[in-house]
């Protein structure tokens, strides 16, 4: 499950702008009593973040249309449970 919070988006001009989000990404881990509809057993979310990361943007207006014009990788944070305990 990702999570996606803390955008902003700045306006360089009419038609340029940039964005930053940051993506918390939780892993799924087997938990006996999940079951779907069926009876099948599905994954469970774990209740720690196992990452973060920034995401940025470019964005360009084109012919009156916003436009992806760059994205930029990632840039990965790791977290451990002892260190989100503190937070």
């Amino acid at each position: 499950m990702n999570l996606s919070s803390n955008l902003l988006i700045d306006v360089d001009d009419e038609d340029h702008a940039r964005a930053t989000n940051y993506v918390t990404h939780y892993v799924a881990d087997r938990e006996a009593d999940l079951t779907d509809p069926e009876g099948a057993r599905v994954g469970g979310e774990l209740e720690t973040a196992r990452s973060i990361t920034r995401w940025s943007w470019e964005f360009r207006r084109v012919e009156g249309e916003w436009l992806i014009s760059k994205l930029q990788y990632p840039e990965p944070v790791l977290l451990r449970k002892d260190v989100i305990d503190d937070l």
